[in-house]
């Protein structure tokens, strides 16, 4: 499958909640009448990961992230050759698209055996063909009866939107098929994005009085970046208040800071009696400074620089600490961006310790495509930190990102990380 970026107005949520395929339906009656199969929304054409990504949109409530939508069309810089390989193999999670950005990325859904298969569940598969070759395909089930079923998306062989001229066997060994079923309510729901972003949609609000409002359930204090979604143009003026601030300066496009793991109220008051709202996201960003830049030959990375993206991990700003912790998630990272004066070779050092036995994860250092791993040591204390140097990195000049992560954790937490240092090697 070919990844193209559909930049389409998503429809604001109805009221009530429709299941996936009758939203399916309705966006072909109405946003999408008349389309044929193909990848130009300029033409009135869309293909099959296309109209999945605007279902899944108004599932959910929300517009999608770039990654999001990337994961979905399964766009992860793989060759033909790679994707062949993957599809044939079928263990990457990555390759089972829309089912891994629904389950593991964005944690709206679960994951369903062939045998449990019912109508409205999201599909991705990948079949071998007579010529030995693998292809994909993306939809939403349809009608499921004796281990097969029909499928209803954008069809190349329906040259549109329309239910499928060939029924799908849910198992095979030609074969990989991903079904994942959504989670009722989404619409009335935080959802919170494996990258740690928080989304408030329209339809968990109460509306009154051109003032929408929701309450906040925040797990993971920290800082965040806030913005507005709308469906079309933004209102002249709207004020987003947070925290009991003063409605007098709004919190849209702004960092805020939450210092508890409790509920706040959110509000949201617009001078247009109603605008096309579609979400209140709040994204992870640092706590420190986001204009970095290598001084004197050294590039100093301090964690309450670093924007934390994950589900536990987070700076602590206790003085005793001051140090990304809470690492008890795998998959949680922090990346650093920052600007280099000249292109050049720069050893790498990192603060790190690790509580007593905690010692043994797996963990990496990596910025333009280049990885350095180790084996986090134990130090005796999570905030007793050793000096270690990692190896080397080339770095361009100008902005880079490095990122800080883990590929498997040994105990109860992976390490907590004071800093990192890129040092420019001499000449």
């Amino acid at each position: 499958m070919k990844w193209v970026l559909f930049a389409i107005a998503v429809l604001a949520p109805a009221a009530l909640q429709a299941t996936p395929l009758e939203t399916a339906k309705a966006l072909a009656a109405d946003t999408f009448k008349g389309w044929t199969y193909g990848h130009a929304a300029r033409k009135k054409t869309i293909d099959c990961v296309q109209f999945m990504e605007v279902v899944i949109a108004k599932e959910v409530g929300r517009p999608l992230t770039a990654v999001e939508r990337q994961t979905i069309a399964i766009h992860h810089g793989w060759s033909a050759e790679e994707v062949q390989a993957q599809a044939a193999d079928g263990k990457d999670p990555k390759v089972s698209g829309l089912a891994h950005a629904l389950v593991d990325l964005m944690q709206v859904a679960t994951r369903v055996e062939p045998s449990e298969a019912r109508v409205g569940d999201f599909v991705q598969y990948w079949k071998q063909n007579e010529g030995g070759s693998w292809f994909g395909h993306s939809s939403l089930l349809s009608s499921v009866s004796d281990g097969k079923a029909r499928l209803y998306g954008s069809h190349k062989s329906t040259n549109g939107i329309a239910d499928s001229n060939f029924e799908l066997k849910l198992t095979g060994d030609d074969r990989h098929v991903f079904l994942v079923r959504l989670q009722e309510g989404l619409q009335h729901n935080v959802q919170r994005s494996q990258d740690g972003t928080l989304w408030l949609p329209k339809e968990m609000s109460t509306y009154e009085s051109a003032k929408y409002a929701w309450t906040l359930p925040m797990k993971r204090w920290g800082m965040y970046q806030v913005k507005a979604h709308f469906a079309a143009i933004p209102p002249k003026e709207s004020t987003l208040t947070l925290l009991g601030k003063s409605t007098a300066e709004s919190h849209i496009g702004r960092r805020v800071y939450f210092a508890k793991p409790v509920d706040y109220p959110v509000s949201l008051t617009c001078k247009d009696a109603e605008p096309e709202l579609r979400a209140i996201s709040l994204i992870p960003a640092p706590e420190g400074s986001s204009d970095l830049a290598e001084s004197d030959g050294k590039a100093v990375l301090h964690s309450r620089d670093a924007t934390v993206f994950g589900q536990v991990l987070r700076y602590e700003p206790n003085p005793k600490k001051l140090c990304l912790g809470f690492w008890a998630n795998e998959d949680d990272r922090a990346e650093w961006v920052f600007e280099i004066e000249t292109a050049g070779t720069f050893d790498v050092e990192i603060d790190q310790g690790c509580g007593k036995g905690h010692g043994g994860s797996s963990a990496y250092v990596s910025s333009s495509g280049q990885e350095l791993t180790f084996t986090v040591q134990d130090t005796g204390h999570f905030q007793n930190f050793r000096t270690r140097t990692l190896g080397k990195l080339t770095l361009s000049a100008g902005m880079n990102t490095l990122t800080v992560g883990a590929h498997k954790k040994s105990k109860g937490a992976v390490m907590d990380v004071c800093e990192i240092r890129l040092v420019r090697e001499a000449p």
